[in-house]
């Protein structure tokens, strides 16, 4: 079992969670056709409440234990088992309140919120998911405070193709029995799914002498569990506040727009092309962005612990490259090519003029995980919390208030958005910058901006050939990559070689 650096580490993420995407995809794709339409709107009329769900189980463990875990290798105050015992009752407490408040409410919310009796059974096959997600999320963030990325990596991609197997299986064998059954067999395939992952994980990890250390009686000196709860709360909170500003989004939206006189069905047609086409296009990369995160924030942490605030800086900036490099050539293709890139994705072109007005903006919203991570490394998770929280409030009002403008109506989302996102960069960036010593290397941002640009020429010039276009976006991305390479901008063919470097085996103790 081997720690990894972060470029190692992130290069290595970003391989499996592209190909966890993929099989999501699949998956989705399969669970679509087996359930039939009416199945499937049955299937995403719960999806709702399972992402909530996830993130009260996970309980923001993802981000208090790798925390815990890489201070706990510079100070030494306690041992990891101590903080894994401590995360568990938590998480054992916690699970305990989610499924009773599920199960007391699950016939409610089936009826009178989501008006749909038949989701009442995938309702409660939630109920087995929510302490595998929490049991499972402690394991991954443990070894990711140990720096080691391949196991649960490894253990997400053996969890996502359990799920796409049993999704097939339960889904075939209860369909006869009705829609609601078949649904619920397709979320009980997620819970298996985290039970491969949990036992894989396990598996990998236990031998005789570590389970005899796990039955050791524990030596209270220290006890983490104030910490993890100073951490997991901020954490839990921040996503809850994207879940609800989610949630408001399209009430806000619709009621602004018919206060205009336009009518509710093409309101809900623009706020679909909005929010399912040109939200989920410009999301795509995230996959990449969360694989950085997920390497930058023990290997922070471990800096400010020590008190290397250099490392930082330097992690810092190789994460706003890496972001940037990936969240550039996408932007252009996006701008370039916006009718291509809808019709591959979705098969239409709907809502590609929106595309190109807001593409410019996502390329800030890429540089919001490393910033948010950075934060919670130096502590200041709560301050990314209140940030959040303001930034999203700010955001709902500005729908309203822009969208109610006639000469704006529906721009008024976009700018809403693009506000939201420029807002909390700054902010965060802001807030680093006065507890540490942030400088930001202008040389590489230079030639960042100028090997966009000429990415940018490059691709209106060819588009305009009689070359097909999808021959011609993967021109420009050809083209893009070889600049990068053979300008080594920011340094990547140095960033590159780090990632073939093994560094020593990592002990669990």
């Amino acid at each position: 079992m081997r720690k990894q650096n972060i470029v190692q580490g992130t290069i290595f993420l970003i391989v499996v969670m592209a190909m966890i995407k993929i099989l999501g995809l699949i998956n989705r794709f399969f669970i679509a056709r087996l359930l039939t339409p009416e199945g499937f709107a049955v299937y995403m009329l719960v999806m709702p409440t399972f992402l909530l769900l996830l993130s009260l189980a996970q309980f923001g463990f993802p981000i208090s234990i790798t925390k815990l875990v890489s201070e706990n290798t510079v100070y030494k105050t306690t041992t990891n088992k101590t903080i894994l015992f401590s995360a568990l009752k938590i998480s054992l407490f916690n699970s305990s309140v989610l499924i009773a408040a599920l199960l007391f409410s699950a016939r409610y919310l089936a009826h009178h919120l989501l008006h749909d009796p038949r989701t009442y059974y995938p309702l409660l096959a939630l109920t087995y998911l929510i302490p595998l997600v929490s049991f499972s999320s402690i394991i991954k963030s443990y070894l990711h405070g140990l720096h080691i990325i391949s196991l649960p990596a490894y253990a997400q991609l053996l969890e996502q193709i359990a799920r796409i197997v049993f999704s097939i299986l339960f889904v075939f064998l209860l369909r006869p029995y009705g829609i609601s059954l078949a649904v619920a067999g397709s979320i009980a395939a997620i819970a298996i799914g985290e039970l491969v992952a949990i036992i894989y994980l396990l598996f990998r990890l236990l031998d005789r002498q570590r389970i005899r250390y796990l039955f050791k009686p524990l030596k209270l000196s220290y006890n983490p569990t104030r910490d993890i709860l100073r951490l997991s709360i901020p954490a839990t909170g921040n996503r809850l506040v994207g879940t609800v500003t989610h949630f408001f989004e399209p009430i806000i939206f619709v009621k602004a727009m018919v206060s205009l006189g336009v009518g509710s069905s093409y309101t809900t047609r623009l706020y679909g092309q909005i929010s399912g086409y040109v939200i989920s296009t410009l999301t795509v990369p995230t996959f990449v962005v969360i694989a950085i995160a997920t390497t930058l924030l023990p290997v922070m942490t471990e800096a400010y612990a020590r008190g290397n605030t250099e490392q930082i800086v330097s992690h810092f900036n190789q994460s706003l490259l890496l972001s940037y490099l990936v969240g550039a050539i996408y932007l252009i293709i996006n701008m370039v090519f916006p009718e291509t890139v809808m019709m591959i994705l979705f098969g239409t072109t709907e809502g590609s003029r929106f595309l190109t007005l807001l593409a410019p903006f996502f390329i800030f919203y890429y540089f919001e995980q490393p910033l948010q991570q950075t934060l919670y490394a130096i502590n200041q998770g709560k301050f990314y919390l209140m940030t959040t929280l303001f930034c999203n409030t700010l955001k709902l009002a500005l729908i309203y208030l822009l969208v109610s403008k006639r000469q704006l109506h529906v721009y008024g989302l976009l700018i809403a958005i693009a506000v939201n996102i420029l807002l909390i960069v700054l902010t965060s960036y802001i807030a680093l910058k006065r507890h540490i010593h942030l400088t930001l290397r202008w040389k590489n941002i230079i030639s960042c901006l100028m090997i966009a640009f000429t990415t940018y020429w490059f691709g209106t010039m060819i588009r305009t050939t009689p070359l097909p276009a999808t021959i011609s976006l993967l021109l420009t991305v050809l083209f893009y990559i070889m600049v990068v390479l053979l300008f080594n901008v920011g340094q990547f063919r140095s960033l590159i070689l780090k990632a073939v470097r093994y560094p020593d085996d990592q002990k669990l103790g």
